[in-house]
């Protein structure tokens, strides 16, 4: 079977990955960066995308990412203790402080330490 690459442009990766999460698709990504504990070299599920805006107003675009260690390491912006969860975005996004390798990341950031990610449609 022929592999299919498609290169997405960077504005269009939100799109990409929010069509793949609401078809069920399974997608990974590679960390090609060392930034806010990620870990490069080392590859994470990608398993959602949200839209959203916060009470003041400010627009977000996250990817819910997870570590396949089942450890949260990652520090940045949206991470599980960050200020930004108010009780109606952690509802929205049914958002659990747990430490299972679940976390939440701006896609800005995802361009920025991520070199690539796969989709599988099927």
């Amino acid at each position: 079977m022929p592999v299919v690459r498609h290169e997405a442009k960077v504005e269009n990766i939100y799109d990409i990955v929010k069509y793949a999460d609401d078809h069920d698709y399974v997608m990974s990504a590679g960390c090609m960066k060392e930034k806010d504990g990620l870990h490069p070299g080392h590859a994470y599920s990608l398993i959602g995308a949200a839209k959203f805006t916060d009470d003041k107003g400010k627009k977000w675009k996250l990817f819910k990412m997870r570590n396949p260690w089942a450890r949260e390491d990652y520090k940045g912006p949206w991470n599980d203790h960050d200020e930004r969860w108010t009780p109606p975005i952690r509802k929205q996004l049914k958002m659990l402080d747990l430490n299972d390798g679940v976390f939440w990341m701006p896609v800005e950031l995802f361009q920025e330490t991520f070199g690539f990610a796969y989709v599988a449609m099927y």
